[in-house]
């Protein structure tokens, strides 16, 4: 199957989801094309160059300001097949909403290969609004768009209006969860469309220590990795971390992976708090030492919140660290609960309640090391059980193409 991938951003080194997701399209024997708008900031993932996804990637002006770096790549591609380009050009006009989207949507759509695919698959609401012509690009391909959730914050909401028509431009709408399915009726999705389907991970990926090790140097380790935005919450759990050390707890250690544009603040309200000898900042760092992180961590605290349009759907981290057996302690927001292991929710707390995450963190020391195994291995089970991405990628393509429309012009 040649499958055609659209991304807001691509390559990430915060969503290593969509590199498992292609990766097992490669290992399945499929042809991927992704086209993206912009790289994100950070180091590409080793996975991604071994793969050759960096090279596998083109890109579309975001807008009509940034058409002309493209001149070259718009007149080699118009060249090489001039009069599907000019159809395709034609169709893409003829169903847009106003003079600049028929603009800038015929100039996308000419950098797109003529050729069509099997299937185009659309990651994020904002990618799906800028390419609700695909549908008429390429009669007959199902256009399947995984809506992603909200918008983060400081980025412009999608108007309600484009929401709802970027929903009607799909075929079909997977989403992660039923909390986020629920999140895509609200903005306009008929729920007839809607199939829940989490992301997955390549288990391979995930090797935990056959005997896993709790409570090293005699403390209760504790981790997050997340993007350093308003959004993650870090800042209740630093103030969390602030509670335990008044509260005279001393026995903890927590490790913050991730960059982002609060990193500087956060690293002040440490030094403020005078927290600089329980809580450590690790910046951005590898995939391979994000699981080695989660194997030395006892515990994973996601903190997010629910702001504007965007919560957490999934938390893909999650399930990354269930599978290197460590437990979970996360805020209620969003689809979380539904992707964190039954067991382990008891260690769940209402989103920005500092006071919650420390009584959480406190729970968790209280348990000895045979609890913190039993329920390591519980969580586990859960990732395993529901989020093997060959499963997933199987039952997607399936739904996806069950969706395929009939062929017009």
């Amino acid at each position: 199957m040649l499958i055609y991938a659209f991304l807001e951003h691509y390559p990430s080194p915060y969503k290593p989801y969509f590199d498992s997701q292609f990766e097992q399209f490669l290992r399945d024997g499929h042809e991927l094309r992704n086209f993206a708008f912009e790289i994100s900031p950070g180091p590409i993932p080793d996975k991604v160059r071994a793969l050759g996804l960096d090279r596998a990637t083109s890109y579309l002006p975001s807008r009509l300001s940034a058409v002309p770096r493209f001149t070259g790549r718009l007149l080699a591609s118009f060249l090489s097949a001039p009069i599907t380009h000019l159809r395709h050009a034609w169709r893409v006009m003829r169903h847009s909403s106003g003079p600049k989207q028929a603009v800038l949507g015929a100039l996308r759509a000419v950098l797109l290969p003529a050729k069509a695919p099997d299937l185009c698959l659309v990651h994020n609401l904002i990618t799906q609004r800028n390419l609700r012509f695909l549908r008429y690009l390429y009669p007959g391909v199902p256009v399947a768009f995984y809506y992603h959730g909200g918008e983060v914050p400081g980025v412009p909401n999608v108007s309600d209006q484009d929401a709802v028509a970027a929903f009607a431009a799909a075929h079909v709408v997977f989403t992660n969860t039923q909390d986020s399915r629920q999140h895509a009726i609200q903005r306009g999705c008929p729920p007839e469309k809607i199939v829940i389907s989490p992301m997955g991970f390549n288990l391979r990926d995930f090797e935990p220590a056959a005997n896993r090790e709790f409570r090293r140097d005699g403390k209760l380790n504790l981790i997050s990795i997340a993007r350093l935005s308003e959004e993650k919450g870090i800042r209740f759990a630093i103030e969390a971390m602030g509670l335990l050390r008044d509260s005279g707890f001393h026995d903890f250690r927590y490790r913050i992976v991730g960059g982002g544009p609060l990193a500087d603040s956060l690293r002040a309200q440490v030094a403020e708090s005078k927290l600089e000898d329980h809580v450590q900042f690790l910046g951005v760092v590898s995939f391979q030492e994000i699981h080695e992180e989660l194997g030395r961590a006892d515990a994973l605290l996601l903190p997010s919140l629910v702001l504007g349009t965007w919560q957490e759907n999934q938390a893909c981290v999650v399930q990354e660290a269930m599978l290197m057996r460590t437990l979970v302690a996360t805020s209620t927001a969003g689809g979380v609960p539904e992707s964190t292991a039954p067991d382990l929710r008891q260690f769940s707390y209402p989103a920005g309640d500092a006071a919650a995450i420390a009584a959480a963190v406190r729970k968790l020391h209280g348990l000895d090391h045979a609890r913190l195994a039993e329920l390591a291995e519980a969580g586990r089970r859960f990732a395993v059980e529901n989020y093997d991405i060959a499963t997933i990628n199987r039952r997607l393509l399936s739904a996806a193409m069950a969706a395929k429309p009939g062929t017009r012009s």
